[in-house]
């Protein structure tokens, strides 16, 4: 018979994977509570909280030939920058960039936080390659807080992306710091599977195997299919701990006994007010369920 490894009792606030979503570099109050409503309020949330599809960045083109409602990748040249700064009383006014492409055509793209290795990249003159949605805004065609890349790793903006649901004010890129993050974190545990219960003619990953293959897929998204081995293997995952949990309340429930309830005074005064008097075959009952109170 098949005894799964033994694990050393660890408290669940000792563990990282198990501790609130920690205040990483970049991340504040209002940023966490967005991350936490996607995914949970714990790293191991974050974790469990898997990719729907994988996405790829469309090529380079022209501002002029750009999607008006999809996602757009754009080369440019950095023409102007304006670094946020404060203005009234704790309010900032956001950091502005305006691009060129090869068309001379101009793209406003929008940092409400932008980061010193994002500044870096915006010198004048610098050339750069962005991804994002453009709409149109005071004039300009606009990308609101895009992902950029210097134009010598343009080939990197084409590479294929992972899509998360994620709440209004949760961006992607925090959310894929978080994960990766969580991900360094996550150990080599003992598999508590046998192989007895993996489906014929197939070999589930263990967890931490199948949790890296959702978020760091290689091949396609092949993996991100319902039927797919490390899908499969999270399902079988979920599904056993909810029964382990049935199983263990289940034991409480019949170990440990229920209080006696001795004592009729209440009950004496519960019936003095009643506008009848019971039967006998009620005070029958009643006496019956009084024993089995008592016992």
């Amino acid at each position: 018979m098949y005894s799964p490894p033994a694990l050393k009792p660890q408290p669940l606030a000792t563990h990282p994977l198990l501790a609130p979503l920690p205040r990483l570099a970049g991340f504040g109050p209002a940023s966490l509570t967005a991350l936490a409503q996607s995914a949970g309020p714990r790293l191991i949330d974050v974790l469990l909280h898997l990719p729907t599809a994988l996405q790829q960045r469309p090529a380079p083109t022209l501002l002029a030939e750009a999607s008006s409602t999809g996602q757009s990748t754009i080369s440019g040249k950095v023409v102007d920058a304006r670094w946020q700064r404060a203005y009234g009383a704790g309010r900032r006014r956001p950091s502005q960039v305006m691009l060129e492409d090869a068309n001379g055509a101009p793209l406003q793209l929008v940092f409400f936080q932008i980061k010193p290795w994002q500044q870096e990249l915006f010198t004048l003159g610098a050339a750069v390659v962005v991804s994002g949605k453009i709409t149109h805004q005071t004039g300009y065609a606009q990308m609101v807080h895009p992902e950029v890349w210097p134009a010598d790793r343009s080939d990197s903006a084409t590479t294929p992306q992972l899509q998360y649901r994620l709440s209004p004010g949760c961006h992607p890129a925090q959310f894929k710091r978080m994960l990766a993050y969580a991900l360094s974190l996550l150990p080599q545990l003992p598999e508590w599977l046998p192989a007895a219960l993996h489906p014929t003619g197939t070999t589930w990953p263990d967890f931490r195997a199948a949790i890296q293959q959702l978020h760091q897929p290689h091949g396609g998204s092949g993996a991100l299919t319902p039927t797919s081995p490390a899908r499969q293997r999270l399902a079988f995952d979920e599904l056993l701990a909810q029964q382990v949990a049935l199983l263990l309340a289940r034991r409480q429930l019949q170990t440990t006994p229920a209080p006696r309830l001795a004592g009729t005074a209440l009950l004496k005064k519960f019936l003095a007010h009643l506008p009848f008097t019971l039967t006998a075959d009620q005070m029958t009952a009643l006496k019956t369920i009084q024993a089995d109170l008592a016992s």
